[in-house]
């Protein structure tokens, strides 16, 4: 028995090494035939792959729901992702279905983020059978009944920390005052009514996180930049589909400003930023003091960079220290007073005890008295107040910097200009700026000294400007004077000069000595989206100003002269934005007194009427010479739209502009130009390309200037 049960052992063994040499050899003989016939190799691959469903190369995906529903799956679905995937990313059948059977899953946990806690889903998956000859298309459909949305029901909003319980300023005193109080409870009822989820509105998690970040970076920027919520939670009832919010912010210490600590200063002197801060050490700190303090900065132009903040973090170490060093310092300073044997509470106690008292305690002296008004605080009275420094970080300017041009003109021809700035002339705590024109018909020279910004960003200010103008056999000499105060903020400037003017007018006929002496006063107002590329809001510009003139050819006399400038800006429908503008100026004065040619008005060019030449529309005296009016007005209507959805920035733009000068409003005939721009929103200004047609001479000209918001 045992033989015959070895026999079929060993019969067993022989037959399986049979079959699998019969397999390799099927292995191998089929890759020496596949390497005589590769076109066959490759058919044979692919219909092994059909076969086993390794090609289905896309599918559709429908979803039926409400649209913002529509789109969020349609987004954030696996299905939507592998709809048309790349070749080595296809899906075979069944990871299709695997897909298809966890999208119902996957969806309701995209509808519960927007409130939705008892969507139905239902998910068809019409592939056909694998060996069709359609199978790698087949449509996927997600049907969703999305029911009510959840709504919020109730709100708790608690605070925690100095927002709740505020620290008196004043050390010595034993409560916060009263206004201190009454501050911070408006404070939080302003924060509690300006939570981003009511009671009564929808709920969604994309709110819900908004409105705690927004709360959050309140608190962090109106000085407690430690805030953070104890806890928060929002508890869904599915049933009643109703929300429960539950939170508490913990608000930290209330920071205050302290000294300021700068760095990057290597020319300029610390005194030129520190009266710039616009604070008080003590004051609480917001992040709009920072801001300030930051933009005011890199409005003086003496910075490439700034930046200004408080590091909570490092406060809060140093507080720690100081804490530190003040108990070492109590504890140093307290009265040498020998205290009681405490109980022995164990052998080593009571020895340490009974030497002590062996040994004659030293003869004290009476500590001296003090009164309370002058103990020294308590470590528990420091606070950010005294360690909260303001950290400025600065990059100086260049102290020199030279800037050539070189420009055409349709009216003047070419020409050629350096500008130099130099931020320390001399050494001297000052700004110079000098700008060089120099072409066929316009020469000028402008020489400006300004004062580095004071503490509420006023600048004196010194300039000389001299121009020679030279067309149609006319040359009129310019020198002008000025002396004056300007105060430059983001949303509003407001300058006040006094103006010397004296000009020289050449014509083939006369020759005509004037001036003027008097003082101005001029405002500016924005209140625009972006000073450098404005597409809603305002700007305003009026001057003011009266004095006295003279002249060789005319009486002499007083005058007055007004001017006003307003932009509007305005998003349409459809991608379109609206522009308007308008302009107007008079002189008050008697007819017979004679003013500069400077002092009067001439318009049309790139900023005022296209398709004229700079300044070529106004009165003309008999022989054809330019003369100026004593009254002026000019408009533009202007409407623009992107050319292209991958360059935003690029407009195409249509506009119509009217004006003239003249001598009296009655004299005033407004022309008028049409035309059509391409205009590109860069981050220096609004390049623009502009080709306008002159309603009166007939004829077209092209204009290119950079736009900037007044």
């Amino acid at each position: 028995m045992r033989a015959k049960g070895e026999f079929k052992l060993v019969l067993g063994l022989g037959l399986a090494g049979l079959a699998l040499l019969n397999l390799a050899g099927c292995s191998a003989l089929q890759e020496f035939r596949d390497s005589l016939n590769p076109k066959a190799a490759v058919e044979r691959q692919a219909k092994a792959e059909q076969s086993s469903g390794r090609l289905v190369a896309e599918y559709k995906l429908v979803v039926i729901a409400p649209k913002k529903l529509r789109d969020l799956l349609e987004t954030h679905l696996d299905l939507a992702r592998f709809r048309s995937a790349p070749e080595d990313q296809r899906l075979s059948p069944q990871e299709l279905r695997r897909l298809s059977s966890a999208a119902p899953q996957q969806a309701r946990a995209l509808l519960e983020t927007e409130g939705f806690f008892n969507a139905q889903i239902e998910v068809e998956n019409s592939a056909p059978d694998a060996n069709s000859e359609d199978y790698q298309r087949p449509t996927i459909t997600v049907r969703v009944e999305p029911g009510p949305q959840a709504k919020v029901t109730a709100l708790t909003l608690n605070f925690s920390g100095e927002l709740l319980q505020p620290v008196a300023t004043d050390a010595a005193a034993s409560a916060p005052e009263e206004r201190l109080l009454t501050q911070k409870t408006r404070q939080r009822e302003r924060m509690l009514s300006d939570w981003g989820l009511q009671v009564g509105e929808p709920f969604t998690q994309g709110e819900w996180s908004g409105a705690k970040s927004a709360m959050l970076g309140r608190a962090r920027a109106q000085g407690y930049p430690l805030a953070r919520w104890a806890s928060s939670a929002a508890r869904v009832d599915t049933e009643s589909n109703s929300v429960e919010l539950n939170l508490e912010l913990a608000s930290g210490p209330l920071f205050r400003l302290g000294e300021l600590r700068i760095s990057g200063l290597k020319h300029l002197p610390a005194s030129v930023v520190e009266r710039l801060a616009g604070f008080e050490p003590g004051e609480p700190y917001t992040e709009r003091a920072m801001l300030d303090f930051q933009e005011r900065l890199l409005r003086t132009t003496l910075f490439d960079s700034a930046s200004v903040d408080i590091r909570p973090e490092t406060a809060v170490l140093e507080i720690a220290e100081l804490e530190a060093t003040a108990e070492a310092a109590d504890a140093n300073q307290a009265p040498m007073v020998p205290a009681p044997a405490p109980a022995a509470s164990s052998a080593s106690a009571a020895s340490d005890a009974s030497s002590a008292a062996a040994e004659p305690a030293p003869a004290q002296s009476p500590a001296p008295a003090t009164s309370p008004t002058t103990d020294p605080a308590p470590a528990a009275a420091i606070s950010p107040a005294t360690a909260s420094p303001v950290y400025v970080l600065l990059k100086e300017a260049p102290r020199q910097q030279v800037t050539l041009s070189l420009g055409f003109d349709t009216s003047t021809g070419p020409r050629v200009g350096a500008d130099y700035v130099h931020r320390q002339p001399f050494g001297w705590n000052l700004r110079s700026r000098t700008q060089l024109k120099l072409g066929k018909q316009e020469s000028s020279a402008d020489v400006e000294l300004s004062s580095y910004p004071l503490s509420d960003m006023q600048r004196n200010v010194a300039a000389l400007f001299a121009e020679r103008l030279s067309q149609d056999g006319t040359v009129n000499s310019n020198l002008r004077a000025r002396l004056g105060r300007n105060r430059e903020t983001p949303q509003q400037d407001r300058t006040y000069f006094l103006e010397v003017l004296r000009a020289r007018d050449e014509t083939p006929q006369l020759v005509t000595n004037a001036g003027a002496v008097s003082a101005n006063i001029q405002w500016t107002r924005r209140r625009v989206d972006s000073t450098l590329r404005p597409t809603k809001g305002y700007t305003g510009q009026l001057l003011v100003g009266a004095g006295y003139a003279d002249s060789t050819t005319a009486d002499n006399g007083g005058f007055g002269r007004g001017q006003l400038r307003v932009y509007g800006y305005y998003p349409l429908p459809a991608g379109f934005y609206g522009a308007a503008r308008t302009e107007l100026g008079q002189i008050f004065a008697s007819d017979s007194v004679g003013l500069p040619e400077k002092l009067r008005f001439r318009t049309g060019g790139d900023e005022s009427v296209r398709g004229y030449g700079f300044e070529g529309l106004g009165p003309v005296d008999a022989y054809g010479n330019p003369t100026g009016g004593r009254v002026q007005w000019s408009g533009s209507l202007e409407i623009a739209h992107g050319l292209m959805e991958s360059v935003p920035d690029l407009l195409g733009a249509l506009f119509v502009d009217a004006g003239q000068a003249a001598a009296s409003w009655s004299e005033l005939k407004p022309v008028t130009s049409v035309g059509l721009g391409l205009h590109y929103r860069s981050p220096l200004g609004t390049l623009r390309l502009d080709y306008a047609y002159a309603t009166e001479p007939k004829k077209w000209r092209l204009h290119f200037s950079v736009g900037i918001a007044l």
